[in-house]
């Protein structure tokens, strides 16, 4: 939806009814601030891939994500992500190494 957006620098709210996010906001250098994900979300693949501006808290109420590679893949700013515990969506993101999308600059935690 917003892939390559270079002047995006907050995300708007995404609609409770979108299940793939996949790419939406690929190699939006500006981008700051990150959306609450909702949960109907299933595929963040590359979501925030290239966001080389991306920081602070990003939550996803998702207990379904299924798909994640590359999801930070490309951002070197401090970034928090607050996923549901006991979740599809926190096994899948715990999972995820430097080469596959998870760099070492994202810290996850459960709410």
């Amino acid at each position: 939806t917003f892939y390559g957006c270079t002047s995006l620098v907050n995300a708007p709210v995404i609609p409770e009814s979108v299940t793939n996010m996949n790419s939406t906001f690929s190699r939006c250098t500006s981008l700051v601030n990150a959306p609450v994900i909702p949960e109907s979300v299933t595929d963040m693949t590359n979501t925030f891939y290239g966001c080389t501006n991306l920081t602070g808290t990003i939550r996803i109420n998702s207990s379904n994500v299924s798909y994640v590679r590359n999801i930070f893949s490309g951002t070197s700013k401090a970034i928090t992500v607050e996923v549901p515990a006991e979740s599809t969506t926190y096994t899948n993101l715990s999972g995820l190494t430097t080469s596959n999308g998870m760099p070492s600059n994202v810290t996850l935690t459960t709410y």
